[in-house]
This record gives structure tokens, sequence and C-alpha cells, in this order.
């Protein structure tokens, strides 16, 4: 918690994807303040990269 407070704080958009959530188990209503969820990863990489971003696999 406190990783991703500190991102938030730094100014970094915190997002999770809604298929892992749901594909591992997870509750959507536990997500923590500020963390928004996106339809799918692909989905977001793909608008991101759009946007000018580039994905770095690591």
């Amino acid at each position: 918690m406190r990783l991703i407070a500190a991102l938030q704080a730094a100014g970094v958009e915190v997002s999770v994807c809604a298929q892992a959530l749901i594909g591992n188990g997870f509750s959507q209503d536990g997500l923590l303040p500020g963390v928004t969820r996106s339809l799918s990863a692909l989905t977001t990489i793909t608008v991101l990269q759009h946007d000018g971003y580039s994905l770095m696999p690591l």
C-alpha cells in the first residue's frame, strides 16, 4: 500500500486490468483508493502507445 501511495503522490496513475482481477479471483471492490481499473491491459497498452508512450518489457 505504501508503494502505491508513494507512486500516486509522485503523480503516477495506477491502473489494474479488470480481466486479471476477475481471472485471479480478486474483488474489484477491494481496490485501493485512487487505483482505477481498465477493461483490459492489452487495450490500455494500445491506447497509451497511440498517445506516444512506449512499452519496455523487462
